[in-house]
């Protein structure tokens, strides 16, 4: 992240995950993501997954 916020013009950071990806969550949370907003839903099988958007803004970097 520092070298993305190293250039002005990046005010945030997102980035997509599984919603049930609960180990993958934690580590984007315990890094300042927040977010839950669904960006698609994906048929695996005889299940839907939902894709998940999380955000990360300058104002929030570590």
């Amino acid at each position: 992240m520092a070298t993305a916020y190293g250039t002005p013009t990046v005010t945030g950071l997102s980035l997509g995950v599984i919603a049930h990806n609960s180990p993958a969550r934690s580590l984007y949370e315990s890094l300042g993501f927040r977010g839950s907003e669904v960006l698609r839903r994906t048929p695996m099988r005889d299940q839907i997954w939902d894709a998940i958007s999380m955000r990360h803004s300058r104002e929030h970097q570590h």
